[in-house]
C-alpha cells in the first residue's frame, strides 16, 4: 500500500469543529511525506498518517491461467 505522513497539523483543531476530512492533503500542516513498506516511526500530536490499499484481487484462478503468466505475475511481486 501507498504510505504518508504529515506532521505538524492541525487535525485536532479540525476534528474539534466537527471536520473530518477524509484526505491528508486537506489537512492544513507541514508537508506529506512518502514512507517505504515496513516502516517504523513515533507519532506525535498533529500527525497524520494514510494508507492506500492495493485494489483487486487479481486477474482469476492461478490454476486457470497460464502457469508462465502466473509466474511472470510472483516474479513481479504482484502477488
Amino acid at each position: 500500500p501507498n504510505m504518508f505522513l504529515k506532521t505538524k497539523t492541525s487535525v485536532m483543531q479540525m476534528i474539534a469543529r466537527g471536520e473530518f476530512p477524509e484526505r491528508i492533503d486537506e489537512i492544513p500542516g507541514g508537508a506529506v511525506q512518502s514512507l517505504p513498506s515496513k516502516y517504523m516511526f513515533e507519532f506525535q500530536y498533529g500527525d497524520v498518517f494514510e494508507t492506500v490499499g492495493h485494489g483487486g484481487g487479481g486477474v482469476g484462478d492461478p490454476l486457470e491461467r497460464d502457469p508462465l503468466a502466473v509466474r511472470q505475475d510472483v516474479r513481479d511481486g504482484c502477488v
